[in-house]
């Protein structure tokens, strides 16, 4: 694959692969928040197969037997089956300090076997300490007032929803999330496939892996509208903190957020 080129379709099937690739664990999970969300879904009804499925996350392939999709195995796969398709596939969350002894104190990466490894168990889990009230959280405990408590924690949604649902899985070096005291970054492997101008306007969604995209969307993640990059720029203009930095960088292509708080 050539760096920075538009992945194939992420319904494409994986034909060497079956629904045992899948975490249980992490489907419940999805179903739960769904249950949340939309407890009249007439997909809280389906059975697994049937509810993955309608998901797009298996398809029948020619001589319909249902295998795993490209989105379906990254969506709920096992970190292991996921770098058999994915060689270059890593996720990364770092909690950095300035000690010159020690570069974090704190790391979850989708290979250290302490959860599935697949984009949603990542996702759920790098959120919840996002937006940990406390100190051990980012910016949610700095907010003015519960409006603006809401606002950042939508704005670190969408951060880092966009990084997971719009990465390039076939790119190198993967997502990564650094933590510091009073800023974060956030990358994606893989180039815009808008403007950056189209982008910091909203209103035009492209996503990369679209349908990934419809999975975190039924869940209420990710914005349709395209105004997700808005949100954040709105977010932290209302805390008078710096302006975030979008940034768009080469060889290899990658898509970087940076928030401070300060």
């Amino acid at each position: 694959m050539i760096e920075g080129r538009k992945m194939p379709y992420d319904d494409a099937i994986i034909e060497k692969m079956d629904i045992s690739v899948f975490s249980q664990d992490t489907i419940e999970r999805y179903r739960c928040i769904l249950q949340n969300k939309s407890p009249e879904s007439a997909y809280l009804k389906l059975l697994t197969k049937d509810f993955l499925i309608n998901l797009s996350a298996l398809k029948p392939n020619k001589r319909e037997k249902y295998v795993p999709t490209v989105a379906g195995l990254l969506m709920f796969g096992k970190e292991s089956y996921i770098r058999e398709e994915f060689p270059n596939y890593f996720l990364d969350y770092r909690e950095e300090t300035a000690s010159k002894n020690k570069s974090w104190s704190y790391r979850l990466t989708s290979d250290d076997s302490t959860f599935s490894g697949n984009i949603f168990d990542f996702y759920q889990n790098v959120l919840q300490l996002l937006l940990s009230q406390n100190n051990n959280g980012f910016a949610v405990h700095k907010a003015k007032n519960e409006s603006s408590k809401m606002k950042i924690k939508n704005a670190l949604n969408e951060s880092l929803a966009n990084a997971v649902i719009h990465a390039d899985y076939y790119g190198r070096q993967g997502v990564v999330i650094r933590k510091k005291v009073d800023s974060l970054s956030i990358s994606n492997p893989g180039r815009l496939l808008i403007s950056k101008e189209e982008m910091l306007s909203g209103g035009v969604s492209d996503p990369r892996n679209p349908t990934i995209f419809k999975m975190f969307s039924k869940i209420g993640i990710g914005d349709r509208a395209g105004s997700g990059i808005g949100k954040i720029i709105e977010a932290w203009k209302e805390q008078g903190w710096e302006k975030p930095i979008f940034e768009v960088v080469t060889d290899p292509y990658r898509f970087i957020i940076k928030l401070e708080t300060k």
